[in-house]
């Protein structure tokens, strides 16, 4: 996805000492993606990911870490969202690890998008947002739309108002697939004025929602 002349409100709301933590990590991530490579076979088996996923890298050997790219919507990389072979629907003990990022990395308004790109502002358009880049393959085999993964809770509401920012035109969509994501994707969509479904027929849902948004549009501009 690209974005013309993207004026980036975190960036202009952080601190100083929070801009220079977030560029250490954005260096560090830099470095680490410049070095890997495109992932094999191997690699989207251990990450249990399909091999038309785009955009990912590996790290060492074959079948090792894959990364996903947390970019801004402008497409700057911003830090990297390990693997590791994690998946959401695993069960985890304490030391198999779940998905991180150095701490000190910027997380809000970043993404990794799914599908095809959106062009203008997005009208007549639906666009998915969901945590976890395995639910993005799931959402966009099942709805046809394309979607931003936001990684992380804290992340929902940034991400969705950066987006109404790109294309304030479009449909938005939370996908609370697990019962965990219900609450905070419930809040996130309170605040940010977005759709939210529910469950494993929450893509299903969002035809729906855009012939709403086209009815609402038309009686907005009746006199």
């Amino acid at each position: 996805m690209t974005a013309t002349d993207w004026q980036d409100p975190v960036i202009s709301a952080a601190d100083a000492d929070t801009l220079t933590q977030w560029r250490k990590a954005q260096d560090l991530a830099a470095r680490i993606w410049e070095i890997a490579a495109n992932p094999g076979a191997a690699d989207f088996a251990a990450a249990q990911l399909p091999a038309s996923v785009r955009g990912l890298r590996r790290l060492g050997n074959s079948g090792g870490g894959v990364f996903v790219p947390m970019r801004d919507m402008g497409g700057t990389l911003w830090g990297l969202q390990p693997l590791n072979g994690w998946h959401p629907d695993s069960v985890l003990v304490a030391d198999a690890g779940t998905p991180c990022i150095d701490l000190r990395a910027r997380v809000q308004g970043l993404h990794y998008w799914h599908g095809p790109p959106v062009n203008g502002d997005g009208a007549g358009k639906i666009i998915g947002i969901v945590e976890h880049v395995h639910d993005a393959v799931m959402w966009r085999s099942e709805s046809g739309t394309p979607c931003a993964v936001g990684f992380f809770p804290e992340n929902f509401a940034p991400l969705a108002s950066a987006l109404r920012l790109i294309y304030p035109a479009a449909t938005f969509a939370f996908w609370a697939l697990r019962a965990a994501q219900e609450s905070p994707m419930r809040k996130a969509a309170i605040a940010t004025g977005v759709h939210v479904v529910y469950g494993s027929d929450g893509p299903d849902r969002v035809r729906p929602l855009l012939r709403q948004g086209a009815a609402d549009a038309i009686a907005g501009g009746e006199t």
